[in-house]
């Protein structure tokens, strides 16, 4: 009749649209595909890393870049051994660019404890490096994403990894390296909690087959 009618109108005015420019994402997320992901480069317009980067307790607030990079002259005093970066040993490649992110956090960190949990052999864990404040126990896990080029700015992540990233209360960050054992071109992008990135639309994920 007419007043039922008239209340299933009423409540699909009620009812929560998508806003416009979730929409456009979601709607543009196919062609966004090609562009981004396949062939991806990375632009290296991330601002510098401030001052008290993790030690900020307004961390992961608004007001803080989640996404920044540390350029070469940052981490020239932090770069481990030369010329053992073979591009066609991925494990040695990881293990390089573990090295430089534990040194860098070591150098830039020194009122927290610093833990390179693969330094002796592969621990498997969903991460490869763990800090911690001695202040106040804060923990940060950081994994590390080595790569020889200087834009590849997509990688793996595993399910595991992505699901100690997403649970509640862990302070996950990706360290992306570039042109790994390449001197004087050396840089690191710092994702810092991804998921949370993800769900705000800020930084992007896709499948790959």
């Amino acid at each position: 009749d007419e007043e039922a009618r008239k209340e299933e109108e009423e409540e699909e005015e009620d009812a929560p649209s998508l806003p416009l420019a979730k929409r456009a994402k979601t709607e543009g997320w196919e062609a966004r595909m090609g562009s981004e992901f396949r062939g991806a480069r990375a632009t290296g317009h991330h601002g510098p890393v401030p001052d008290g980067d993790v030690d900020d307790k307004q961390h992961g607030s608004c007001t803080e870049m989640p996404v920044t990079t540390v350029g070469y002259d940052e981490l020239a005093g932090c770069v481990p051994w030369w010329g053992d970066a073979e591009a066609s040993d991925n494990r040695r490649v990881g293990r390089w660019g573990e090295a430089l992110v534990y040194r860098y956090l070591l150098q830039r960190h020194p009122g927290w404890t610093v833990t390179w949990v693969n330094e002796h052999a592969e621990s498997k864990s969903f991460y490869d490096v763990k800090m911690r404040n001695v202040r106040d126990g804060r923990t940060v896990f950081v994994e590390v994403k080595t790569t020889r080029s200087a834009d590849k700015n997509a990688f793996e992540v595993s399910p595991w990894e992505w699901d100690f990233a997403c649970k509640p209360g862990v302070e996950y960050h990706v360290y992306r390296v570039y042109s790994a054992g390449e001197r004087g071109r050396t840089r690191i992008t710092i994702v810092r909690n991804p998921a949370k990135l993800v769900r705000e639309h800020a930084i992007s994920m896709a499948l790959a087959i």
